[in-house]
């Protein structure tokens, strides 16, 4: 009998006689209303789903090596079925529980409870991320699928993509955030079935990964500073990351959430024409997607978009439309000059 830990009570079912299984050396059996590939080797009963996670071709048909590597020759996959994972890339397979009581295989059908299986997928999402990871998208899709169908609600899938990329980003936010308000109001309009309401979800994480693929760690630093929204606005002027950060975190540390915060980051992005616009833009996107998501990624999102702010390019400083800035500061000086 193969043991593993096992955090429900089991739930055995016969499969097939031990001499059916040991003559055919693999046989598929139907248990418990799944597709269950057993294997004999070494004395030892292992069982699998017979479809392999990729594409649902049988691996019944795979070949299976003395060190109980189980090859899908489809596309070579590969998989330890003493414990399902991938030796390769991609996604595991479930294996189950086996035993051999009076003559009879049985296996362990017992699922794990749902809130380790929302775990399970959200991991190996993380892991999908993986700048090796191949047939990415394809993987993707399939773990907030497993993800939801365990209970999971995308929007947590969503926002825990957004704090696993927010340091891998060199330039800070980028259209995946901003785009991402419009994906879920896409979701909320017209999209009904399960299945249709992912695809929008697919779409943002997808293209958070697309924008962090082979991209290492990129941190913010560490230092504090006190919220002083003057002193935000004259250190994203001099082009001064690490001072307009610190300033951002100590402001997070306080407490401030992003009303308070907002001001002082619209005005630094209309200061200057910054990157065509994308600046203004990405405040009022991240105002849309925090009403989505919740402030536990009000942290990611506002040290993402500080860093889009500084090193943001000024369009308005170029003679294409150097008018423009002559008008904010223009503006600026009325504003100064007219009586409280």
């Amino acid at each position: 009998m193969r043991t593993m830990a096992h955090p429900v009570e089991p739930d055995w079912q016969d499969a097939m006689t031990l001499a059916e299984l040991r003559d055919a050396g693999v046989r598929v059996a139907r248990v418990a209303n799944r597709q269950i590939a057993l294997f004999f080797r070494n004395g030892e009963a292992f069982a699998c789903n017979n479809r392999c996670p990729h594409e649902g071709y049988p691996l019944k048909e795979g070949t299976l090596s003395g060190e109980c590597v189980l090859t899908c020759h489809w596309h070579n996959w590969k998989f330890d079925l003493r414990t399902g994972r991938n030796l390769l890339y991609g996604d595991d397979v479930r294996v189950y529980r086996t035993e051999v009581r009076d003559g009879i295989v049985r296996v362990d059908v017992a699922d794990p409870p749902a809130s380790a299986r929302r775990a399970g997928a959200l991991a190996a999402l993380r892991d999908a991320f993986s700048e090796d990871e191949f047939y990415r998208n394809d993987r993707l899709a399939r773990e907030l699928a497993r993800f939801q169908e365990a209970g999971g609600e995308p929007l947590d899938a969503i926002a825990a993509a957004v704090r696993w990329t927010h340091d891998r980003l060199p330039d800070g936010m980028t259209h995946a955030h901003a785009a991402a308000p419009d994906w879920l109001r896409l979701r909320d309009m017209v999209c009904r079935t399960p299945g249709e309401r992912l695809a929008p979800v697919l779409e943002i994480i997808g293209h958070l990964n697309r924008d962090t693929l082979r991209e290492h760690s990129h941190p913010y630093g560490t230092t504090i500073a006190p919220w002083d929204a003057t002193a935000f606005g004259r250190a994203v002027e001099d082009e001064d990351q690490e001072t307009a950060l610190a300033i951002m975190r100590g402001g997070l540390a306080d407490g401030l959430r992003w009303n308070d915060l907002e001001p002082a980051l619209a005005r630094a992005a209309v200061a200057h024409y910054q990157d065509f616009g994308h600046a203004a833009i990405y405040v009022f996107k991240t105002r849309q997607l925090l009403e989505h998501l919740g402030d536990g990624v009000l942290e990611p999102l506002c040290l993402a978009l500080g860093r889009a702010l500084v090193l943001a390019w000024r369009e308005d400083l170029t003679p294409e439309f150097r008018a423009f800035g002559d008008r904010v500061r223009a503006a600026r000086f009325r504003q100064q000059a007219s009586p409280a």
